[in-house]
């Protein structure tokens, strides 16, 4: 907000220059006329001057009228017919030659358009004269003529014994009849009395400035009424027979008590001036609209809360005034007033202006200051004809873009709103000579300001600003430019300070005070330290610096660097700098205060808390962790827990932290971890961590855990224990299941499980409703998502899937929540579905190609031979009937979904082969009868996953990164009354993924479909084959595994001889490799993982070798 002062200059400056640019006549009649004027500021104190053609503002003896007004527009009456003057109007405060002229001849005698329901009448009645006479002195009695002003000046005093046409504002006609009656501010006090209605001719009533307290319904009577002005008395209602007047022309009620307006107001179709203003008025009839030629309507101060939409009807409206009411909104409607050159909307309760606004395309004026306007429609940048535009004082965040196009506009005020940025299009208002930012929250502010060739003032401070661009120097006509109150420092008013003085029309440049510079601070200090206290923001060479302890000057400490050596407790306080600037006059700049605090060190960890980390240090391999390698901040029983890595105590003395991030942290997180109770973060991403303790459910104090791109494969159900986390990262390891328990974790905001193993996810994880990001992408995910709980939908704001094994029914019933609630909802692509297939008919069968995983009836299917569409294969099922050589290929389907768009899956590749005989030689039926399944047999129609490890030895010893000639072959042969059927061939699984020590790694997924023979499952046998293509490679293979889709396995190795375990081999198969040395002391454990085979435990005996 301006202060004062300010606020006097920058009136003084207006009133000292041009301030009114236009004057416009409007409604010229034969004894009236309205003007209307448009200047830069919204100043309500207007003098308006006038007289017979030639008149000049200096001759008062020629001047005919002086009238003063708070409003832009006045209607004038009382003139002469088919007459010329010339009207002047200037600001109260301006000088004489700033005022501005307007010449207009009224209209001739006859040519007026007011109507008239009396004829003509060569001769008159004396008693109608009488009768008139008799109601003006009625008239008189009712309103204390006694003391009317003219009686007690003795002014033409009424009179019973005096002609009518000798009393004080009274006009007849040739014929002796009343036409018109002025009593402006004659000190009439009291109400009109009946009998007026016998003023048969009246057409012209103003008893504005009294106190008449009464309007009778005779009134309704004055047929011939066309000028009414009763404003500025004490009337509290007006009669239903005003609705009568149908002549009227113009009416001002303005300044009065009234309540309520009739509905009748909408007869008087012929109105076009009507002044409401300042009355009491909560609510208007919507009769309003029917008033056709209206085209000035002042309603300011009142009390109304809406306006009725029939306010569009007002087609013809060129003025319409609301300041000062209680409006929350304007009705779209008002778009309709196309005519409309001023609106005014100040000092409402507004918050908002409908886009229909961008429909008044000759609006010149739009005052809406002091509202809660919160958004200016992009239509507003259609009023080109806008030359005043005010949004002062409101909560406007956002100017739209295209401001620019208003080039016509010579004020724009948006002082005081919220602002954060102005658009550089501002920089083409070329007639723009005052500029209000003032009050915002604005950062930086265009270059193209510079462009504004005719600013006079320009309004930039209490905002944000850092930077003025050096353009501005070009405002040659600046009188005023505010700065003041910014984060301004002296480098960059430097830039501009002799250019804006050197401006020749300058009286005011205003750049002080500013904020205060740099940040605050927090010093924390051990005694015998140094400290440096300094400023990152001032870089001028020019300044001259003075510290301060405490709010006292530091002696000697004239310098930007304050620098303190063996700091004491006693060095505590507060610091800041005053700055000054040899260039810069009159500004003063003050640091941001830096608060030190100096004391002894102090690190009392508790043994509990000390012997939980050494035991964390101990279990994972600490000796080898990278910071002891190096000698950075190593752990060591010797030194305060304060300087150990990673590890931060809070003020408490309790570990609140711990951080060892890429750390080469190997092994197991031990129970004890649990003893360190106030530990709010523990970071232990990207390590060779495989394994967690059930202690860790004892941090209830953790909010952050960070456990991702390790080798951890299951997590403890004491996970859900740890009820403050809300944050939990553990993707990129190898883990196959979630624990139920994770649905304890009812205030976590973020869990990121994302490139791991998961089969599935815990149905509990619907219970956690204050999520609102889940990554659960990269997985090997499928069946039904769980996910199904509305208010955690609604929490999310991230809900990441994709890369996973799922279909369209996994989670179609919940796609279309999911899409609606969540910001970012991926869910493509997913893995190919069902399993490669190796088929071989023989010619002139059958065969159908189809898939068991996709079961949705809202699926679409598109089915390929060799990468090319089928034609008309849009079913699940491909049919081929009567084969030929000519079939055989390579056959997948793609299939979307009604419900789940945006995703597409393929079917895993089916190979056709078409052969005259079998091309699978299956093993003897003697060989299938003697061997033993043992507890292991597959269940028919289930999945299952088969994985092993392969090294391939080139005769020539080349090496190879991807082993291409071996293979597991799998088929099923059937044995039905004692002899084998045709085999069926599964699936070639090949290697893929890194080489590791030679070896590469099998994977792939499968199932054995049931065997049926004379109505009845017969025996379906699994065979596994292990193929080598390729006579130059030998083929070695090892650990093959067989287990359900969603289960695990683990294998374990023993020597023959010492029984010892030699090799362990986890759900992934992957080896944990145990050494042993000849004693059979267990001296080093090396770990398999997709990087490589490393060391993660080695023990060093002192025994001599």
């Amino acid at each position: 907000m301006m202060n004062t002062m300010e606020a006097q200059d920058i009136q003084k400056e207006i009133c000292d220059n041009e301030a009114i640019y236009e004057v416009a006549a409007s409604q010229i009649e034969e004894d009236s006329v309205i003007l209307n004027w448009f200047g830069i500021t919204d100043n309500n104190d207007f003098i308006i001057i006038y007289g017979l053609k030639g008149f000049k503002p200096k001759n008062k003896k020629a001047r005919v009228q002086r009238i003063r007004t708070n409003q832009n527009i006045e209607l004038i009456t009382g003139l002469k017919p088919n007459t010329i003057y010339d009207f002047y109007v200037k600001l109260k405060c301006q000088k004489r030659k700033f005022y501005k002229k307007i010449r207009v001849r009224t209209l001739k005698s006859g040519q007026s358009q007011r109507i008239t329901t009396f004829s003509t009448r060569s001769t008159f009645s004396v008693s109608s004269l009488e009768e008139e006479k008799q109601a003006l002195w009625d008239f008189y009695t009712a309103t204390n003529g006694s003391q009317w002003k003219n009686t007690l000046a003795n002014n033409k005093s009424w009179s019973l014994d005096r002609p009518v046409s000798e009393w004080f504002g009274v006009t007849v006609d040739s014929d002796g009849y009343v036409t018109k009656i002025q009593m402006r501010q004659n000190y009439l006090d009291g109400e009109i009395t009946s009998s007026i209605s016998k003023l048969s001719k009246l057409y012209q009533l103003d008893l504005g400035g009294n106190k008449i307290n009464a309007i009778p319904a005779e009134f309704g009577s004055l047929s011939n009424l066309t000028y009414c002005y009763l404003n500025d008395n004490i009337l509290t209602s007006v009669p239903n027979e005003i609705g009568t007047l149908v002549n009227l022309r113009s009416l001002s009620i303005r300044g009065n008590r009234i309540k309520s307006l009739p509905s009748t107001i909408g007869n008087l179709t012929l109105l076009s001036w009507f002044n409401a203003d300042k009355n009491q008025f909560t609510t208007l009839p919507s009769s309003l609209g029917n008033l056709s030629n209206l085209s000035a309507l002042f309603l300011g101060e009142n009390k109304l809360e809406s306006l009725p939409n029939e306010i569009g009807n007002l087609r013809k409206l060129t003025y319409l005034l609301l300041k000062s009411n209680l409006l929350s909104s304007i009705p779209n409607e008002i778009g309709n007033l196309t005519l409309l050159q001023s609106l005014y909307l100040e000092r409402n309760r507004i918050n908002s202006i409908p886009s229909t606004i961008g429909s008044l395309v000759n609006l010149k004026y739009l005052v809406a200051n002091y509202n809660q306007i919160n958004n200016i429609p992009q239509s507003i940048s259609g009023l080109t004809n806008l030359t005043w535009l005010d949004f002062n004082e409101n909560k406007i965040p956002t100017i739209p873009e295209d401001i620019g196009n208003l080039t016509k506009l010579n004020r724009l005020d948006f002082n005081n709103n919220e602002i954060v940025d102005v658009p550089s299009s501002i920089g083409n208002l070329q007639n723009l000579t005052y500029l209000g930012f003032l009050g915002n929250k604005i950062i930086s502010v265009p270059s193209e300001i510079g462009n504004l060739a005719k600013l006079k003032w320009l309004r930039l401070e209490d905002n944000l600003i850092k930077e003025i661009p050096s353009s501005y120097v070009n405002l040659t006509r600046l009188v005023q430019i505010y700065i003041l109150k910014n984060n301004l420092n002296f480098n960059t008013i430097e830039n501009i300070y002799n250019g804006i003085n050197a401006i020749p029309t300058l009286r005011r440049f205003s750049y002080s005070p500013q904020s205060k510079v740099d940040q605050e601070e927090l010093k924390e200090e051990f005694v015998g330290t140094t400290v440096t206290m300094t400023s990152n923001q001032m870089v001028s060479q020019n300044n001259s610096y003075q510290w301060y302890k405490n709010g006292v000057a530091i002696s000697g400490a004239t310098n930007k660097d304050l620098v303190l050596t063996n700091v004491q407790e006693s060095d505590s306080g507060v610091y800041h700098f005053r700055v000054t600037n040899s260039i810069v006059a009159g500004l003063t700049l003050e640091r941001h205060p830096i608060t030190l605090i100096v004391s002894v060190p102090k690190c009392q960890v508790s043994e509990a808390e000390k012997n939980a980390l050494w035991s964390f240090y101990t279990s994972t391999n600490g000796a080898n962790w990278k910071n002891t390698v190096s000698g950075n901040k190593p752990w060591s029983l010797g030194v305060p827990v304060c300087d150990w890595y990673g590890v931060t105590v809070g003020v408490d003395n309790k570990v609140v932290e711990l951080k060892l991030t890429s750390n080469n942290v190997s092994g197991t997180i031990p129970s004890e971890i649990g003893n360190l109770s106030s530990l709010s973060v523990l970071d232990l991403r990207s390590n060779l961590i495989s394994g967690v303790s059930t202690g860790i459910g004892s941090l209830l104090s953790l909010k952050k855990l960070y456990l991702y791109e390790n080798q951890l494969t299951v997590l403890p159900e004491s996970i859900g224990n740890l009820s403050s986390l809300e944050t939990f990262y553990l993707n990129r390891n190898q883990i196959t299941v979630l624990p139920e328990s994770i649905g304890n974790l009812t205030n976590l905001k973020t869990l990121a499980a994302h490139e791991n193993l998961l089969t599935s996810l815990p149905t509990s994880i619907n219970t956690l409703t204050k999520l609102k990001f889940l990554y659960i992408n990269k997985n090997k995910l499928s069946g039904s998502i769980p996910i199904s709980n509305t208010v955690l939908i609604n929490t999310l704001l991230e809900f990441v899937f994709s890369d996973n094994y799922l279909v369209f029914s996994d989670f179609e019933s919940n796609h279309t929540n999911y899409k609606t609630e969540i910001s970012r909802y991926i869910y493509s692509p997913q893995a190919k579905v069902d399993v490669v297939e190796e088929k071989v008919v023989q010619s002139g069968r059958s065969i159908t190609l189809s898939s068991t995983d996709l079961t949705s009836s809202n699926n679409s299917y598109q089915w390929f031979k060799n990468g090319v569409a089928i034609s008309g294969a849009t079913s699940k099922d491909l049919v081929l009937n009567n084969v030929q050589e000519s079939a055989a290929g390579v056959y997948h389907f793609t299939a979307t979904n009604s419900v789940v768009t945006g995703l597409t899956l393929e079917r895993r590749p089916i190979t056709l082969f078409v052969s005259e005989t079998p091309v699978i030689t299956p093993v003897p039926l003697a060989t299938i009868e003697s061997t033993h399944a043992g507890s292991f047999r597959p269940v028919y129609e289930k999945k299952y996953m088969i994985s092993g490890w392969v090294k391939e030895k080139n005769v020539a010893g080349i090496k190879s990164s991807n082993y291409t000639s071996s293979a597991i072959r799998l088929y099923t042969v059937g044995l039905a009354s004692g002899s084998l059927e045709e085999p069926v061939f599964i699936g070639d699984f090949h290697p893929t993924g890194d080489i590791i020590d030679g070896w590469q790694r099998i994977e792939g997924i499968f199932k054995i479909n049931s065997y049926q023979s004379s109505d009845q499952t017969a025996v379906n046998n699994l065979v596994i084959e292990l193929k080598n293509t390729s006579a130059d490679v030998t083929s070695y293979f090892d650990d093959i595994r067989i287990y359900p889709f969603n289960g695990s396995m683990k294998s374990f190795v023993y020597d023959d001889d010492t029984k010892k375990l030699m090799a362990e081999l986890d759900e992934n198969n992957y080896a944990t490799y145990y050494e042993y040395d000849k004693e059979g002391g267990l001296v080093r454990v090396k770990k398999e993982t997709k990087k490589g085979i490393f060391t993660i435990q080695e023990t060093r005996s002192s025994n001599a070798k």
